[in-house]
């Protein structure tokens, strides 16, 4: 394994150690790996050093940032308006060019920066596009058995 990316994360945070394992241990493995965090957090930076270290180094990361509204929001109105604000194309186009990443707005393309929707690894050729899926989401069995052996995992007592 190439932990090289994953010990430059990390190195300096000598605290850090033990989770630095289990990241590596993260990368060797064929798991998808979710990796949460709040804004400015580094978890971009996480994946990428992830993916960088594991045998999938050489496809493609598949990075996806949602915006979610909590059931208990004190505003949902208002949080509502604030995603609606976020998708509209011209929004969602500036928030792309500024951060030189693709978003999930069709009409927002023409506004695009060509040299993001030129770049394939952002916005895909339809003869790459069409081959492109997502994962069912399981259902409750299977997700209570991933919950127990990424505790597991996590507690390293994974046998």
């Amino acid at each position: 394994m190439n932990g090289g990316a994953l010990a430059r994360l990390l190195a300096a945070t000598p605290s850090l150690q033990p989770q630095l394992a289990q990241l590596e241990r993260a990368a060797r493995s064929t798991a998808a790996v979710l990796v949460l965090g709040e804004a400015g957090s580094g978890r971009s930076t996480l994946a990428r050093a992830m993916h960088a270290a594991s045998a999938r180094a050489g496809g493609p990361l598949v990075e996806v940032d949602v915006a979610a509204i909590p059931a208990d929001a004190p505003s949902p109105a208002e949080a509502h308006a604030f995603l609606d604000f976020l998708m509209d194309p011209a929004i969602a186009a500036a928030n792309s060019n500024f951060v030189g990443a693709p978003n999930a707005v069709p009409a927002s393309r023409p506004l695009l920066r060509r040299e993001l929707t030129e770049d394939p690894s952002l916005y895909p050729p339809p003869e790459v596009a069409d081959r492109l899926y997502v994962d069912r989401m399981p259902g409750p069995e299977a997700q209570r058995a991933r919950a127990r052996a990424w505790t597991r995992f996590v507690a390293d007592d994974y046998r």
